[in-house]
């Protein structure tokens, strides 16, 4: 959930959020209370308001963007340290985050959005456990949720199925994942649907059967994704391939 509020006064009775909370204000520093501290929101500093907290606020005049993060998509409880403010400069820009979040088009892409915001606000100094840091060890967890992946083509599995099946901390699972591949789960199986969807046209099969075969929700998804990586369409590649008299068995990269 996104929250936009205009330039106002307000005040913040008491009150416990599920949800992890990101705030992006401008205008005067105003007192918080949180967990019964007593803190100072400081201008242009992010606000970074765990699940379960105790929270509120007088405010002065200013203006809020606010991204509340659901717990389903969280890390487990206890990941994210208590209340805590960050510099703005260097985390990450509210707009774009915000598209980001609207435009995914599956789970796991969400998934991975939210984990790039962990990332980001771990890197920023953000106080997080152990555990979610990843000091466990798993040196095979990115082969083999590659293997799953594979499996999965034609689903649309999430980062939590993933994790649970190589039996790793979802967001230390994707940490490894793109320090091994150099891409995201999400990024990897959108390629090795289109390589499917290619061989699948190779073969003669039309772009809408080959979209479906290869695990895209129809044929405007796949083509979506065919021009965004090839620069052409499903149709024209398959009248490019069999224009060129393909060799029945031969695919054309």
């Amino acid at each position: 959930m996104v929250a936009f509020t205009p330039p106002a006064r307000r005040s913040y009775s008491p009150r416990v959020d599920n949800s992890l909370g990101i705030c992006f204000k401008t205008g005067a520093d105003h007192a918080v209370v949180a967990d019964g501290r007593h803190l100072v929101h400081r201008r242009d500093m992010v606000c970074v308001r765990p699940p379960g907290c105790v929270w509120s606020s007088d405010t002065e005049l200013n203006r809020f963007t606010t991204i509340n993060i659901g717990p389903e998509l969280l890390p487990e409880a206890g990941s994210l340290g208590p209340m805590t403010f960050l510099p703005r400069r260097g985390i990450f820009r509210a707009r774009p985050l915000i598209d980001s979040l609207i435009s995914a088009d599956s789970p796991l892409a969400l998934d991975e959005i939210v984990a790039a915001v962990m990332e980001a606000l771990l890197t920023a100094g953000a106080p997080v456990s152990d555990e979610w840091r990843g000091t466990e060890g798993h040196r095979h967890a990115a082969a083999h949720a590659r293997d799953y992946l594979h499996s999965k083509l034609d689903a649309s599995p999430t980062l939590d199925e993933i994790a649970v099946a190589v039996g790793m901390n979802k967001f230390v699972l994707l940490r490894r994942f793109r320090e091994a591949f150099r891409v995201t789960p999400h990024e990897y199986l959108v390629m090795a649907r289109l390589g499917r969807a290619r061989e699948l046209i190779c073969r003669g099969w039309t772009p809408s059967e080959a979209a479906a075969a290869a695990g895209f929700a129809d044929q405007a998804h796949l083509t979506r994704w065919f021009r965004r990586n090839y620069d052409m369409t499903p149709a024209r590649y398959r009248r490019e391939v069999w224009s060129a008299h393909t060799v029945p068995g031969l695919i054309l990269r």
